[in-house]
């Protein structure tokens, strides 16, 4: 896996692209063509902040809902995409592997009962009631998770 690295890879700047290409992990690079180097960065990155001599640019290697597709799921109606709910975060999973597994554990969790995720991160928020309304964002997905009963079959339910 990729990390984001102070001193990067000696490299011109027309093998930057290349490289990143080449690497799996690799979402975005950072030339800087005066020093001959490159840095990759992988889903992890935050945004860059220019500077001068430094040039950075995404690569767009896999269609935008590639990971959303195998992250989520889960085939329901309750699953809102483009949509998150903000506030009201009880914890963070990070290296998610589905959606399910979010729901699972929100459903384990005490005062759960809201998964929001960003599948392109692999990350889920668990979230309680104290959430705030829908707003509609690019790249969420969220779903409505309901105590179950004691027959342990899930309550069915609504995020109003």
């Amino acid at each position: 896996n990729l990390n984001h690295t102070s001193s990067g890879i000696n490299a011109e700047y027309g093998e930057c692209q290349t490289l990143c290409k080449q690497t799996e992990s690799c979402v975005a690079v950072v030339a800087i063509p005066r020093f001959k180097r490159c840095i990759l960065k992988n889903l992890n990155h935050t945004s860059s902040v220019p500077r001068k001599g430094f040039i950075a640019f995404e690569l767009k290697k896999q269609p935008a809902d590639k990971f959303s597709n195998w992250f989520v799921d889960i085939q329901s109606d309750e699953v809102q995409r483009g949509t998150n709910y903000p506030k009201g975060i009880i914890t963070t999973i990070d290296n998610a592997k589905k959606l399910s597994d979010c729901k699972e554990l929100c459903l384990e969790t005490a005062n759960c009962v809201l998964v929001t995720a960003v599948p392109s991160i692999r990350r889920c928020y668990l979230r309680s009631a104290d959430h705030e309304a829908a707003k509609s964002q690019s790249g969420f997905v969220s779903l409505a998770v309901q105590p179950k009963t004691k027959d342990n079959k899930e309550k069915a339910g609504k995020i109003y």
